[in-house]
């Protein structure tokens, strides 16, 4: 934000009842060529080049202090305010000076004011009782010096420029600071608002290992309200207490970071199993300056992951106790299982046969077909087939009936899933009957 002597031009109001005080003053702040001796005399004895040819006034003047007052609103009204106003003490029959002043200032209390006088119809101590603006109150003794007159014109008016300035940087800097305290409170709101939704722990502990912020979920997850936490010490929420609190604490500490699975107790005294993540958090200067974390229960997936296990255990047993055998080709017809009735049956041990492909112990003159079958099968069709096989010694044929379906993953198919059952000595005794 810059200003300049165009865009401040210095507006200076004269409230006298003596036209010839106006006309005095319009000469000496509008000095023309012959006052080339009173430059140089001002030069002599300020010890500086004059340059009063660069200032521009705006001069207008008033008779009595009502007149004065108008003129006053009015320039405020249209944004061009005075800098100095030059207030003659004495201006029956109206308002004296300090009754001028002091109204002046009421409306515009920004304006430089100087008392021209020669009486001592008040004194300073009297003036400043009555005015309160010692600072930008002077008096001028009549008759008037005219190098005082333009040095204190000159001098207020830059004073009231430089306020002037200061005054609006200091409204703009408020006015970003409120821009931008607005914003915060903003985010804030959005934060708060983001973590009492959460439905995961989110809390933050301080370097005195208390707790800085809680949220809903957290009083749900352990049963301590917010404050019950806040501002105090952490509660006793691990399970193995120093110990676990202690590792999870150095780990974020030395690493920036812990993330595992803990046990937590509960307010009630229950335990419940939960996936913890905590971070170490630092200032914008890189200060350490506590831990943030997050938990959620796992209590759920902890009970589906033992209900899955035991529902594998449950069928691992069915499979591999089953009188038929059974075994899963991937999408390349590579054996992916075969249970302990198909190692029986053709001396395969599972070791020795995950990953390799079905073809080299189906018969030459069967492949083709279970080739056939193993394509309809990946493209989503259950069959049944009757097959002959090589024994893993390659010594006899075994025939065996097969139904074979497809396997699904995600609504994708990933392979197949046989169940076949050796038929040979009913395949002999048919034969033998015939």
């Amino acid at each position: 934000m810059t200003f300049n002597n165009a865009s401040l031009q210095k507006r200076i109001l004269i409230i006298d009842d003596n036209q010839q005080i106006h006309q005095d003053f319009k000469k000496i702040l509008h000095a023309g060529k012959d006052d080339n001796n009173l430059d140089k005399l001002e030069e002599t004895l300020l010890g500086e080049a004059n340059n009063r040819h660069n200032e521009t006034y705006h001069i207008d003047c008033a008779f009595q202090g009502e007149e004065g007052l108008k003129m006053v609103e009015e320039s405020l009204k249209k944004n061009k305010p005075y800098a100095v106003a030059f207030v003659d003490v004495r201006m029956p029959p109206g308002w004296d000076g300090i009754e001028t002043v002091s109204r002046i200032w009421k409306l515009y209390p920004e304006i430089q004011i100087v008392i021209c006088t020669a009486y001592s119809d008040y004194s300073w101590e009297e003036m400043v009782e009555k005015l309160k603006h010692s600072d930008k109150l002077l008096i001028l003794k009549k008759p008037f010096d005219n190098i005082e007159v333009r040095q204190l014109t000159n001098a207020l008016s830059k004073k009231w420029e430089l306020a002037r300035i200061a005054n609006l940087k200091m409204s703009e800097l408020e006015r970003k600071v409120e821009e931008r305290t607005k914003e915060l409170n903003k985010t804030k709101s959005q934060l708060e608002a983001i973590l009492n939704t959460s439905p995961v722990h989110i809390a933050s502990i301080n370097k005195s290992g208390k707790y800085a912020s809680w949220n809903k979920a957290s009083e749900d997850m352990f049963g301590y309200k917010a404050d019950e936490a806040i501002g105090k010490l952490t509660p006793a929420l691990f399970h193995k207490n120093d110990e676990e609190a202690k590792l999870v604490i150095d780990t974020a500490m030395k690493e920036g970071i812990f993330k595992g699975e803990v046990i937590f107790n509960k307010r009630n005294g229950s335990k419940f199993p939960a996936q913890l993540l905590v971070s170490k958090t630092i200032d914008s200067s890189g200060n350490h300056i506590g831990f943030t974390g997050v938990a959620i229960d796992i209590t759920e997936r902890k009970r589906a992951e033992e209900a899955l296990r035991e529902s594998e255990e449950k069928y691992r047993t069915m499979i591999e106790h089953s009188n038929d055998m059974i075994w899963t080709l991937d999408e390349k017809g590579s054996f992916i299982y075969f249970n302990k009735k198909s190692e029986e049956i053709t001396g395969y041990k599972i070791k020795d046969g995950v990953g390799d492909s079905f073809a080299p112990i189906i018969l030459e003159d069967d492949l083709k077909m279970v080739q056939n079958v193993f394509i309809e099968t990946l493209q989503g069709k259950s069959q049944s087939y009757e097959v002959r096989i090589h024994d893993s010694e390659r010594k006899r044929i075994i025939i065996l009936s097969v139904n074979t379906a497809p396997i699904f993953k995600n609504k994708k198919i990933v392979g197949t899933v046989s169940f076949g059952r050796d038929i040979t000595k009913q395949k002999q005794a048919e034969k033998a009957l015939a």
